[in-house]
């Protein structure tokens, strides 16, 4: 087999193993999402990280909330990695359930903190529509001490928006760029032999 064939596939290779070393795996996804109320007087945004629902696409079960912001000053909060059903942690015994929100606003179902013991916890936000919390007048966003940020406005679907967050590019195009010169490292190794 001609040299410049083996180089070739070497350097695809090595193309590959780079892809699947420098690309997280897939499963979770960052959306941007932010929520305007005349009650919270501006736009609460931030970015939420999960996966699709596997029975229905338009629900997020949620692994993480961050970048909270209050009308783009951001609110200093840490990654809140600890995610809860609301309904689950307010309504014992827990079933269990995961914390999800929708695209289009019409569920929500989370409590997030920074802690797994939410007495512990120094930072709390929950989100609540469609629910069973919502039955007992707890429909809206709150996001606890210190910020107290909250709204006492009945929470409205249309004023949500959720979208994928966009994909950094200078991560693809770096991965690409290190496969040419692979490639081209190859190439040259083998016409010296």
């Amino acid at each position: 087999m001609n040299a410049h064939v083996i180089a070739f596939f070497k350097g695809i290779f090595l193309f590959t193993l780079m892809a699947f070393i420098a690309v997280p795996s897939v499963g979770a996804v960052a959306y941007d999402w932010s929520y305007m109320d005349p009650g919270l007087g501006g736009v609460l945004s931030g970015r939420i990280e999960g996966t699709p629902t596997a029975g229905d696409p338009t629900l997020v079960s949620v692994t993480g909330l961050s970048d909270l912001a209050f009308n783009s000053v951001s609110l200093g909060i840490p990654k809140l990695e600890f995610t809860f059903s609301l309904d689950d942690f307010l309504f014992p015994p827990g079933t269990g359930a995961e914390p999800i929100v929708s695209f289009d606003g019409t569920f929500m179902d989370l409590l997030a903190a920074d802690a797994a013991d939410i007495a512990a916890a120094n930072h709390l936000v929950a989100f609540s529509f469609g629910n069973q919390a919502e039955a007992y007048g707890l429909a809206g966003i709150l996001i606890g001490e210190p910020y107290n940020v909250g709204t006492t406005a009945p929470w409205s679907p249309d004023a949500w928006t959720m979208r994928t967050a966009p994909v950094p590019e200078p991560a693809t195009i770096l991965l690409i760029g290190s496969g040419i010169i692979a490639l081209a490292g190859f190439r040259r190794k083998g016409t010296k032999a």
